[in-house]
C-alpha cells in the first residue's frame, strides 16, 4: 500500500494531475471519434446500396443510374 501512495504522490502537484486527467480524457474521447466516423461510413454505404437496389426494382437502366450516382457524388 505505501509503494502504491509512493507512486501517486506525483498527482500531488496539479499539473501532473492535469496531464493524467487530460489523457484519461482524451482516449475515450478519441475512441468515440473513431467508432462514429465508422458509423456514419457504414449508414452511407448502407443507404447507397439500398438506393441503387430501388432503382434496380424500378427497371431504370444502368445509365440512368450511372446518371443520378454521378450527381449524387458530386453534391457530396
Amino acid at each position: 500500500m505505501l509503494m502504491l501512495a509512493q507512486n501517486l504522490d506525483f498527482l500531488n502537484n496539479t499539473a501532473n494531475a492535469a496531464v493524467v486527467l487530460g489523457i484519461l480524457m482524451a482516449v475515450p474521447a478519441g475512441i468515440v471519434v473513431i467508432v462514429a466516423t465508422a458509423w456514419v461510413k457504414t449508414t452511407r454505404i448502407r443507404e447507397d446500396a439500398a438506393l441503387k437496389a430501388r432503382m434496380v426494382e424500378r427497371g431504370m437502366a444502368a445509365e440512368e443510374i450511372e446518371t443520378i450516382l454521378k450527381a449524387k457524388s458530386f453534391e457530396e
